[in-house]
């Protein structure tokens, strides 16, 4: 359906929030032969069949609600420096998996990577930048059945970090642009490319993870004139969670009418 709404609410409430991260690498990748033995917490993508979601075309994954206390559960590595604390998530036969936190709170020079297993897709460094009043974090889908959550602090900080994973989200589709929206690969316009989105996302009150198309608009690419306004289909977000909702900024697909989109 192309009659559009404009959501204006991410913006502009105070539960809304950017990913912050530094580029930098984990301390484990120096790690000549990483051979330590951590923990792994199973999940199965096969669990959530038969719940009543399979009739809904942008539903790509679902949330299990599992209030797990990061150091509770993570192997500790300790280096003359620095603690290291490492935690896996494996979810059979998933796409991707999805991570968000009920009570995020990194103090200083305190990091926190989140990758894949075979290290090829890896966000962070996230630090005491994300740290928010509500304490609610969600990091962006990592494409793989199999992921680490590595934090790295100095073995002289006193003040501990605090990390509640609250849901995992087993992702079991690949997001697509749609059809929504011109396909930017068929239009050689820089400013249209810019525009486009694509919003992943929570439903208050459902275990069903979302994802739809949108647009930014009265954005003057050239002038730098960026206006923080997003139009989105009328049948997308409306009860959507905004304080884990991610927002993947300039999102395309890979060639003109190829049905799978990337990250920009």
């Amino acid at each position: 359906m192309r009659v559009l709404i404009l959501l204006i609410t991410l913006f502009f409430v105070p539960n809304a929030f950017a990913q912050l991260s530094d580029n930098s690498s984990p301390l484990s990748s120096d790690f000549e032969d990483f051979s330590v033995k951590y923990k792994t917490l199973n999940y199965d993508l096969n669990e959530i069949a038969g719940i009543g979601f399979e009739s809904e075309n942008n539903l790509i994954g679902i949330g299990e609600d599992v209030h797990i206390d990061f150091f509770e559960e993570a192997t500790l590595i300790e280096t003359e420096s620095h603690s290291i604390y490492l935690l896996s998530v494996k979810v059979k036969n998933a796409e991707a998996i999805r991570i968000d936190f009920l009570d995020f709170y990194l103090p200083d020079n305190c990091k926190l990577y989140v990758y894949s297993a075979d290290r090829k897709f890896m966000k962070g460094a996230f630090t005491n930048e994300n740290n928010k009043v509500h304490g609610r974090f969600a990091i962006q889908s990592i494409p793989s059945d199999e992921i680490m959550l590595e934090l790295n602090m100095k073995s002289s900080d006193e003040v501990m970090p605090s990390l509640i994973i609250n849901r995992i989200g087993k992702i079991f589709k690949d997001r697509s642009v749609g059809e929504c929206f011109e396909d930017v690969h068929c239009e050689n316009k820089n400013d249209l490319a810019r525009s486009v989105i694509n919003w992943e996302f929570y439903e208050e009150g459902s275990s069903g993870l979302y994802s739809c198309s949108g647009s930014l608009i009265r954005q003057n690419v050239y002038l730098d004139d960026l206006k923080p306004y997003i139009f989105t289909a009328r049948h997308c977000g409306g009860k959507a969670e905004l304080e884990t909702a991610v927002f993947y900024f300039n999102y395309q697909h890979r060639d003109c009418d190829d049905n799978q989109g990337i990250l920009g």
